[in-house]
């Protein structure tokens, strides 16, 4: 069995061999054989209660390393190392010797553990800079020690600080009393008050109290009210699409979310930094086609796309591999295929102007596009706030930990992306089942109009390339298929929430001018092929 490591984080005298001493007396650890490496030494000494606990020291940053950690798992055989590493030293460096094969084979990271001694945050979040926030950015778990003299109000505004540099680590708040001998006693510092945080989440769920009540009345109606005298016909019509797209979508959504979970857990960023070829004619038809090959969610293929362009992939390759990408998405097509049974010329069509669409904004990239940098000086790859998206040195995590991560982003893509599919589906069926039948065929009728209608309905509506087909659908009858395929080639490669996506990432000039130049040649193109194909 491979060694667990630990690793415990913190500056001089925020509690580390305090913490440690009341981690190794937990019943999970008390079987195992444990060796602990102090990086600094402090007034407080660890506590070998047992025979089982052998302690180490190590004086300077460049000696822990590979070699001593092989050293201590040939010599000791542990069950488990804890390194209690020093606040001040790079915990960089330390990862990256963990992440050497020969350590892998031998030791698994199991958690980095940070403590923080709240009485001393402001001082050093403000003057260490990077030397305080890089070991906070890279932690599981963060340990707020002494808590007991701070009120709740102070330690919410240092929560919401951390959670600006690690959405994903789990936050405890510690104090040390004699009840229990001076050992931490700490609980769970993360509130489900912290939904909803946003004024999205707040509209969602006034949304979904809405829906709770539309479910409701549709059970009690015809047992408890009497109706006979209203004409429900709508009503009912209403029901039956709206249900039957969310029953036909949501199993997509499903399949999709889990398997961009497991790539982006199990797939290593370098693997796709290594598919792109150095030749730029080869990177651009890579571009292309990567998407089949690495189904990834919306919330990582931006960020991809800058680190893309930071590695020194042209700028034209990683646009053209963010547009294609979700239209030749394997799910997408299978979706698509099903939405529309017995007419795969749908799906075909769809990749077809899709890619035309994808290689032609890549191609007035390549020409008009700016020579300047056009990433922003930090990028933004934490969007999703998931663990997943979050954690880093996944491989080095172990298997258990490694399925938690997937499950884990699986349900915060789902709950994500499920969202804009129920408001996105409530709408479209609000609108074609309630809206006068003289204003649909107003509208359907503009012809060109109505392509740029549908196109602007799927990008405010934003609604998951695996799922917009089913409600693509259900504006066959009423929409001219071309209107219908507008907003499915449109709805995949940018939406509302895209923009804000590559905002995160990319300067706000190019955002801009890739935002207008999709539009422009995605109608252009859909206006041509509506004259060849339908």
């Amino acid at each position: 069995m491979k060694t667990q490591i630990d690793i415990i984080t913190g500056f001089l005298d925020s509690g580390k061999t305090t913490y440690i001493n009341g981690l190794i007396k937990e019943s999970k650890y008390l079987k195992e054989k444990i060796v602990i490496i102090q990086c600094e030494n402090g007034e407080i000494e660890i506590d070998k209660h047992d025979s089982n606990i052998y302690v180490t020291k190590c004086s300077n940053e460049e000696s822990i390393n590979d070699k001593l950690l092989m050293e201590v798992i040939k010599n000791q055989s542990p069950d488990r190392i804890i390194i209690e590493y020093n606040g001040t030293w790079n915990i960089q460096l330390l990862l990256d010797s963990l992440d050497y094969s020969i350590l892998r084979k031998h030791c698994l990271l199991d958690k980095i553990i940070h403590v923080i001694d709240v009485n001393t945050f402001e001082i050093f979040i403000n003057n260490m800079g990077a030397m305080f926030t890089q070991q906070i950015s890279q932690s599981d778990t963060i340990v707020l020690n002494k808590t007991d003299k701070f009120s709740h109000e102070k330690l919410e505004g240092i929560k919401k600080s951390l959670k600006t540099l690690n959405k994903s680590a789990k936050i405890f708040k510690c104090v040390k009393t004699k009840e229990s001998n001076n050992k931490l006693v700490c609980e769970s510092f993360n509130r489900l008050t912290d939904f909803p945080k946003t004024k999205f989440d707040k509209l969602f769920l006034a949304f979904t109290m809405f829906i709770i009540g539309y479910v409701v009345f549709s059970l009690i109606k015809g047992e408890v009210l009497d109706l006979s005298n209203l004409d429900l016909s709508r009503y009912q019509a209403f029901s039956t699409v709206f249900i039957s797209i969310l029953m036909q979508a949501f199993p997509f959504i499903l399949i999709g979310v889990f398997i961009s979970a497991i790539f982006q857990v199990l797939v290593p960023e370098e693997l796709i930094f290594k598919v792109f070829p150095k030749n730029p004619f080869l990177a651009f038809f890579v571009s292309i086609i990567a998407g089949v090959f690495f189904p990834i969610c919306d919330c990582a293929i931006i960020p991809i796309a800058g680190k893309l362009v930071k590695k020194g992939v042209p700028i034209y390759c990683a646009v053209t591999f963010l547009l294609a990408a979700p239209i030749v998405d394997p799910v997408v097509i299978a979706s698509t295929l099903y939405a529309f049974p017995g007419n795969p010329r749908i799906a075909i069509y769809r990749v077809i102007i899709g890619i035309t669409v994808a290689v032609s904004v890549g191609i007035i990239t390549l020409i008009f596009g700016q020579r300047d940098n056009v990433l922003l000086d930090k990028i933004n790859n934490k969007w999703c706030g998931c663990e997943a998206c979050n954690v880093k040195n996944i491989k080095n995590k172990s298997v258990f930990n490694k399925i938690y991560l997937i499950f884990n982003h699986a349900g915060s893509e789902f709950l994500m992306v499920g969202r804009f599919l129920i408001v996105g589906a409530f709408l479209s069926v609000l609108a074609q089942t309630y809206l006068p039948h003289g204003i649909l065929e107003r509208i359907s009728s503009e012809g060109l109009g109505s392509i740029m209608i549908m196109m602007g309905a799927a990008f405010f509506l934003s609604i998951c390339s695996t799922s917009d087909a089913f409600i693509a659908r259900s504006f066959t009858n009423h929409f001219p298929m071309s209107s219908v395929m507008g907003f499915m080639v449109m709805g995949a490669m940018i939406d509302i929430k895209n923009v804000f996506l590559l905002l995160g990432t990319f300067k706000k000039r190019f955002v801009i001018e890739l935002l207008i130049t999709i539009l422009a040649l995605s109608f252009s193109i859909i206006t041509i092929f509506t004259l060849l194909l339908f």
